[in-house]
């Protein structure tokens, strides 16, 4: 499979939502991509906005910038703008 298709289907979920600010629950984002790794629950950097991160596509690939609230089992995604 290659680099961040797991994590196409988020970023069409992104792109098709459209608006500047989607907060999705973990299981929301699970259901889309299938289980989150045990790393996306504790540790933030596993959500880092960089191209290195290939779950990092899904969100980045859709114009989002992606910030966790791992209490919360949430990310809210915000559009950013080149």
């Amino acid at each position: 499979m290659p680099k961040g298709d797991k994590y196409k289907p988020l970023q069409q979920h992104l792109k098709s939502d459209g608006r500047e600010t989607v907060t999705m629950a973990f299981d929301q984002i699970a259901k889309l991509v299938g289980p989150l790794p045990k790393s996306a629950f504790i540790h933030r950097p596993w959500w880092g906005n960089h191209d290195g991160n290939s779950q990092a596509i899904g969100w980045m690939g859709a114009n989002y910038m992606a910030e966790p609230n791992a209490k919360a089992h949430s990310v809210t995604f915000r559009k950013f703008r080149y």
